[in-house]
C-alpha cells in the first residue's frame, strides 16, 4: 500500500487512507480468497522449514536425498516452489525425516 498522494495543489485527498489498516488472519491465501487456502498456507510453512534447513546445514538434494531416502526430485521441487506437484504429506515426511537425520549425527 502506497503512501496517500497530495496533488501538486496542496490538498492531501487520501491522506487519511494511509492510516487505515486491515488486519489479516495470518493466512495470505484465505485473505485473497483463495480455495484450498488452508493447504496451501501449511505447504508454504513447511517448505520454508525444509529450505531452511538444507540451507542451515548447506544440503543439496541429493546431500538431503542420501540422508534421508526421500527422492531428490521431492526436495527440488520443494526449493523451487513447486507446491502443485509434491504433496503435504511428502513436505512434513521431508521435514520431519530431515530434521531425524540430522539430530542423530
Amino acid at each position: 500500500m502506497g503512501r496517500a498522494r497530495i496533488s501538486e495543489e496542496g490538498d492531501a485527498r487520501d491522506q487519511d487512507a494511509e492510516a487505515r489498516k486491515i488486519r489479516g488472519s495470518g493466512n495470505v491465501y484465505l485473505d485473497l480468497g483463495q480455495d484450498d487456502a488452508d493447504v496451501k498456507q501449511l505447504k508454504a510453512l513447511l517448505a520454508a522449514e525444509i529450505i531452511k534447513t538444507l540451507d542451515r546445514d548447506k544440503l543439496t538434494v541429493r546431500a538431503a536425498h542420501a540422508r534421508t531416502g526421500i527422492a531428490a526430485a521431492d526436495f527440488s521441487r520443494i526449493r523451487n516452489a513447486d507446491p502443485a506437484r509434491s504433496p503435504s504429506i511428502a513436505w512434513s515426511g521431508s521435514l520431519i525425516g530431515l530434521d531425524r537425520v540430522l539430530k542423530s549425527n
